[in-house]
């Protein structure tokens, strides 16, 4: 067996098993710590150690806040203090051994009163962003664009319609995975170049800084088996999983490192009817299935397309939302290619 076809077969068997098994523990605790504590935290960058250092010191600088009271209650009183009174840290930790009920009060009404400004500003920068009216936006924009010419004149009549509809994308997944102003956030259309879908290259993408129409051998690419296979994908840490044959570099760029780690593949299948084996004829009851691309969705940090239960399940979760909410810009995507681009059929 050459190298190549060693690739082709683990790439296969790495697919098929992301999709086909639940992430388990190991998945678990590592979107625990990128995802979970850091939304707990209001951090969108993860978990570092300083900024868990910087955690605890707001925890202690809470708690101080709301001591405060009380030791200015137990050292500022009226009452003659004992001539063998203890003095200086023992001190302090006499106030704290000897607390009361209203000391509790004075503590609880101190949390709440620096606490809940912080609350407040929380859920208010939680509120509805102006992300979906920007997803509106220019999904009316890719509409407008697409041209009311033969699908046999090419792609290259649909490119700036595609660019609309995958900024509309970007910004509808950006509301859901909480990239507020979608600057870590960027969407690609990946399509076949040849009908039998041994290269593919890159049609639209939102990162207009980057190249695009330049094919590649489509059996190095994570896309070409998610796609092939027909069913959405999220990849939690490209290039990082346990089992990954993909290095964590662009694929169209040989060497160069990939800045995202998060990708949310969704394959774009069209159906036909199957033709009857005895007549010849269109079978309703019956369809093959083809890819005619796929749309990846990738995000500067890791576990984007993910939330707490989600390594319980092969398929489901966070994904399936984001699946749900891009599928009208998928549908377009499909009507757009029909008749312009290569369909390769699924591995069964």
């Amino acid at each position: 067996m050459s190298r190549a076809d060693q690739f082709q077969r683990e790439a296969r068997a790495y697919v098929c098993s992301r999709l086909d098994r639940a992430g388990g523990w190991r998945e678990a605790a590592a979107g625990l710590w990128h995802r979970t504590l850091p939304d707990l935290v209001g951090s969108t960058r993860g978990i570092t150690f300083a900024g868990a250092a910087i955690v605890l010191l707001r925890a202690l600088l809470l708690a101080g806040a709301a001591s405060l009271s009380v030791f200015m209650r137990k050292t500022y009183n009226h009452e003659v203090q004992p001539a063998n009174a203890a003095d200086g840290w023992e001190a302090i930790l006499q106030i704290f051994q000897n607390l009361d009920s209203l000391d509790y009060f004075f503590m609880g009404l101190g949390v709440l009163v620096v606490g809940a400004p912080k609350l407040l500003d929380s859920w208010r920068r939680r509120s509805p962003r102006a992300d979906r009216r920007l997803a509106y936006k220019y999904f009316v924009g890719a509409v407008r664009r697409l041209p009311l010419n033969p699908a046999h004149d090419g792609l290259g009549v649909v490119e700036a319609s595609l660019r609309e509809v995958l900024e509309a994308l970007r910004y509808e997944v950006c509301e859901l995975i909480g990239d507020s102003g979608g600057k870590g956030t960027d969407a690609t259309l990946l399509v076949f170049s040849d009908p039998t879908g041994q290269r593919m290259e890159v049609l639209a993408r939102t990162d207009t800084s980057r190249p695009t129409r330049r094919p590649v051998d489509a059996h190095r690419l994570l896309a070409y088996y998610v796609g092939t296979d027909g069913r959405w994908m999220a990849e939690h840490h490209f290039g990082r999983a346990r089992g990954s044959p993909f290095k964590p570099v662009r694929a169209t760029s040989p060497g160069v490192p990939a800045p995202y780690k998060s990708i949310l593949f969704i394959p774009i299948v069209v159906s036909d009817p199957a033709p009857s084996s005895n007549t010849g004829v269109s079978d309703a009851a019956s369809a093959v299935d083809r890819c005619i691309g796929v749309v990846c969705v990738h995000s500067e940090k890791p576990y984007r397309f993910w939330r707490w239960g989600d390594h319980r399940q092969a398929l489901g979760g966070f994904g399936n939302i984001v699946f749900e909410r891009a599928s009208p810009y998928i549908a377009f995507i499909a009507h757009t290619l029909r008749g312009r681009a290569h369909e390769v059929a699924l591995i069964k």
